[in-house]
C-alpha cells in the first residue's frame, strides 16, 4: 500500500510540474513584450490568432467539425507515443 501512495504522489507531483511549464509556456507566447504582463491587447491578438487557426476554411465561423478537428489535432500531438 506504502508503494502505491508512493508512486501515486511522484506521479501526481511530476504531472504538476508539467502543467506548470505548459502553463508558463502558454503564458510566454502571449506575453509577447515579455514584460511578465499579459495586457489585453496582447490576450485579444493571441485569441484572433488562435481563431483564425481554428477557422480551417476562412468563412469567419467556427463550426462543430473545426472544433472537433483541433481536439484531434491537441490528442495527437499530445500522444507522444501513438498509443492511444
Amino acid at each position: 500500500m506504502a508503494f502505491f501512495i508512493v508512486v501515486f504522489s511522484s506521479i501526481s507531483a511530476f504531472a504538476e510540474q508539467v502543467d506548470m511549464q505548459i502553463n508558463q509556456s502558454a503564458f510566454q507566447k502571449i506575453d509577447t513584450n515579455k514584460d511578465g504582463f499579459i495586457v489585453p491587447e496582447e490576450l485579444k491578438a493571441h485569441m484572433e490568432k488562435k481563431f483564425k487557426e481554428l477557422d480551417r476554411d476562412g468563412n469567419g465561423v467556427l463550426d462543430a467539425e473545426e472544433l472537433k478537428e483541433d481536439k484531434t489535432r491537441i490528442f495527437k500531438n499530445a500522444d507522444h507515443y501513438a498509443d492511444c
